[in-house]
């Protein structure tokens, strides 16, 4: 009489894998960490350059992190070539959204310019409002002036805006 028992080694079922295999290859950890560190780089320095120029740290991160994009994009264009080459899709997609990336990266950092100038000229009323108080009863209602208090959203991308008193520019040292 025989028992029936299989002694060799058991065959694992292989499930497929979900989303046809895109999320089954390896990432390779150096590119990643250079991403993210690159990116703490980039929120840190603009926070720096903000403070060493008392001016707004919204408009800063907006021009750095948008000249950032623009220029990775420029520098390594090999990332937006597709496999294709004799296709429709392979002729213009990767360079629509080459033109596309360069072109977004360029409009973040004019908002920041314009975030910027928008600041400069918020100082400059404040100076002159300070300037033009005679005693200390005009000076005291001239340090509680809002020069803006509002931005448009389309400048508030990347950073919220936060409507300052002339008082508050004048502690941060603005001027």
């Amino acid at each position: 009489m025989q028992l029936g028992i299989n002694l060799a080694p058991r065959r694992s079922h292989r499930r497929p894998a979900p989303f046809g295999g895109y999320f089954s290859t390896p990432v390779n950890p150096i590119p990643l960490a250079a991403t993210a560190s690159a990116i703490i780089a980039t929120v840190v320095g603009s926070i720096w350059i903000a403070a060493q120029l008392h001016t707004d740290d919204g408009g800063i991160l907006q021009l750095v992190v948008g000249l950032a994009i623009a220029l990775t994009v420029l520098t390594h264009p090999s990332s937006f070539r597709d496999e294709w080459l004799w296709s429709v899709r392979g002729v213009f997609v990767g360079k629509v959204v080459f033109f596309a990336t360069v072109l977004a990266g360029m409009l973040l950092a004019s908002t920041g310019v314009i975030r910027l100038k928008l600041r400069a000229h918020d100082v400059a009323t404040c100076a002159a409002v300070l300037l033009s108080a005679d005693d200390v009863h005009q000076r005291a209602t001239a340090l509680r002036v809002v020069p803006r208090s509002h931005m448009p959203g389309a400048l508030q991308i990347l950073a919220d805006w936060r409507p300052e008193t002339c008082g508050r520019l004048h502690e941060s040292g603005a001027f």
